[in-house]
Order: structure tokens, then C-alpha cells, then sequence
């Protein structure tokens, strides 16, 4: 995948913003869902990144919301629902 100058990688996201929650994008998209959901990012440390149809099995689409702070990333789980990730090194 190729990036545009001072972009960050998807490499460089995990890193710095380990706390991630995915959400499956419906096949008509997120709607009015979606503004809420930058909304909740305002303010905070927050990257997304589109994670296409990585899911091969389920071959749906997804966003992945990535925080820094590991309680952000737990209350957009709370309110918007999806699947908690952590990409710190184990």
C-alpha cells in the first residue's frame, strides 16, 4: 500500500495508537451513525482506517477507530458496539 508524504502507515497506527476497536460497515453504510462517531473523536487522539474487505470469511468491510488512550478506546465500544482490539506487543 502506498501512502502520500507525512501520512502515517497502518504500522505506525498500531504503534502509537494500540487501543482499536472494528466495526462492520453495513452493505448501506454507516448513515448518520458515522457523524456521531467523528463527533466522539473530536478532541481525542484518534486515526481511522478502513480495513476493506480484510475479512475474508465474513467478506465484509470495516473501519477500524484507533485511540491512544486506552479509556477512549473503551467508551466508543460502550456506545457504538464492534470488536475490542489491542495491537500492543504481547
Amino acid at each position: 500500500m502506498s501512502k502520500r508524504k507525512g501520512e502515517a502507515t497502518p504500522r505506525q497506527i498500531d504503534r502509537s495508537h494500540p487501543h482499536q476497536v472494528e466495526i462492520v460497515v453495513p452493505e448501506g453504510g454507516l448513515g448518520k451513525r458515522i457523524e456521531t462517531m467523528y463527533a466522539f473523536c473530536r478532541g481525542r487522539d484518534c486515526h481511522t482506517r478502513s480495513i476493506g474487505r480484510k475479512r475474508i470469511e465474513r467478506r465484509q468491510d470495516g473501519m477500524r477507530w484507533c485511540f491512544s488512550v486506552p479509556e477512549h478506546a473503551d467508551a466508543f465500544h460502550a456506545r457504538f458496539g464492534g470488536e475490542r482490539l489491542c495491537t500492543l506487543p504481547k
